[in-house]
């Protein structure tokens, strides 16, 4: 699953890069200064909304890490409080008999 979000980030990524390459080649044969200074902030905007969005995606990476190390972390409790029940009841099992000899005993 997370191979296909990251595929699906770097497609995404190499659209929007795509799309500022095109604005660029629109930029360089506009006519007009106002036209130029328009697309020029456009792709001023455009370049900061692609730092954030890798950087977006760097903590959406690190969190499903995270996360992943967490279900692996729970799984071994899991495990382990298993054990721990299994030992509890054969546990008190073992004590019930050992009482029931001795109040046979007395």
């Amino acid at each position: 699953m997370a191979e296909t979000v990251d595929q699906s980030v770097a497609q995404r990524l190499a659209s929007a890069e795509k799309k500022v390459d095109d604005l660029t080649e629109i930029v360089k044969h506009s006519s007009s200064e106002k036209d130029k200074a328009l697309m020029h902030e456009v792709l001023t905007f455009l370049r900061e909304h692609h730092v954030r969005l890798i950087e977006a995606n760097a903590m959406i990476v690190a969190a499903e890490e995270r996360a992943s190390k967490l279900e692996d972390r729970n799984k071994e409790l899991e495990k382990t409080l298993e054990k721990r029940d299994y030992q509890i009841e054969h546990l008190s099992r073992n004590m019930a008999s050992v009482l029931d000899k001795k109040v046979y005993r007395c």
